[in-house]
């Protein structure tokens, strides 16, 4: 027995011998109250069961209906399978509260106060807009939900005052700077949580993103990565500076925001015409309107709200009929005559009156764009 313990003995010295031998250098460590650092604060989205590489994703419906969406675990289970669940906000035309957090560890005798701003634009993802009625980050395949997507700043879409506000959690309007930015104030340099929240005021459908960073300020070396600004610029990275203390954002935050999509009630989208061919009769072309929400189509449309024009030489457009209680299609005939060297856009209307949505409350923004293919030769 004494032989047995002798020889563990024996097995864990060696053992620990080998694993100093094979252990790393140590990490080098700073001193806590670096002076460079004492007065240097971060503000950040809260993003909640998700990653730094997620976006916070929120809607507000043309019904009002505003909901976010809420990942449930962090690991897929199985592989690639997320799980989530849409939660809807308690007041109408409201966000879910939109949260942000101030990062300290000291408690001052002074208050910090940070900004953030509201870009207005599109993101465009064309089956993904054509299920959701509008453009859209979210895309639930290959076990990436939310893969990079392609920003356009588009500053007049959406505007504050004319199609959304902005509010405090308990309602109370924020009203931009004369430089864009709206203001939070932070007691005592604290760190804490504070949340805002976005109002709809109009049926105009687009998309605007919540930033902590200015985007005039920050410089995008690569064009075909329109949100990946210089993270090695650190100098750019400054939400707020003063003579007492500096706030920075975070890059990962800029590239990956919270999203606010105000969607559409009808979307247009075409089918039959993304190969077009001089002499070759289209078949099966339509151009759809699809009405999203708690809405349908009255049982007897005004066909002329759904008139469109700009065909390709040789294509007609038929009379718009109800196909289902939720889509309108306007079917395209003929023959291709003439070839074309790029896509022809199609004229759409930009509304159509609230008697062909008789739930609806008034006139309904349809969103487009929709396009005919090149005709080839």
């Amino acid at each position: 027995m004494k032989n047995i313990m002798k020889n563990i003995i024996k097995c864990i010295s060696v053992a620990l011998v080998l694993l100093s031998l094979a252990s790393c250098e140590p990490y080098e460590t700073y001193p806590e109250g670096d002076p460079a650092l004492e007065h240097v604060y971060y503000v950040s989205n809260v993003k909640t069961g998700v990653g730094t590489n997620f976006y916070n994703i929120h809607e507000i419906a043309a019904d009002g209906i505003a909901r976010m969406e809420n990942r449930l675990h962090f690991n897929p289970i199985p592989a690639g399978v997320f799980l989530w669940e849409l939660v809807t906000s308690q007041e109408q035309s409201v966000t879910c509260p939109v949260r942000l957090r101030f990062i300290s560890e000291r408690v001052r005798s002074y208050d910090a106060v940070t900004y953030f701003w509201i870009e207005s634009g599109d993101c465009f993802s064309g089956a993904v807009r054509a299920t959701l009625g509008i453009p859209t980050a979210v895309d639930r395949g290959a076990g990436n939900p939310n893969p990079l997507y392609t920003w356009t700043a588009v500053p007049n879409r959406l505007q504050d005052g004319r199609d959304f506000e902005v509010l405090t959690e308990s309602g109370t309007k924020i009203t931009p700077n004369a430089n864009g930015a709206y203001t939070l104030t932070w007691p005592q340099a604290k760190k804490q949580e504070q949340s805002i929240k976005i109002r709809r005021i109009s049926d105009t459908p687009g998309e605007i993103r919540v930033q902590m960073l200015e985007r005039s300020k920050l410089t995008f070396p690569n064009a075909s990565l329109p949100d990946d600004f210089d993270r090695n610029a650190l100098d750019e990275h400054i939400n707020n500076q003063t003579s007492e203390y500096t706030v920075r954002g975070l890059w990962h935050d800029y590239k990956y925001p919270t999203i606010i999509q105000f969607r559409s009630a009808i979307t247009a989208t075409s089918t039959g015409l993304g190969s077009l061919r001089v002499g070759q009769a289209v078949s099966g072309a339509n151009v759809v309107f699809t009405l999203y929400g708690n809405y349908t189509y009255a049982t007897s449309i005004i066909e002329a709200d759904f008139t469109i024009s700009g065909l390709p030489e040789g294509l007609t457009a038929g009379t718009a009929t109800r196909t289902s209680a939720t889509v309108v299609t306007v079917p395209i005939t003929g023959t291709p005559t003439v070839a074309t060297t790029v896509a022809t856009p199609i004229t759409i209307p930009s509304t159509v009156t609230q008697a062909n949505v008789p739930n609806f409350s008034k006139t309904v923004t349809v969103l487009g764009p929709v396009s005919a293919s090149i005709v080839a030769n």
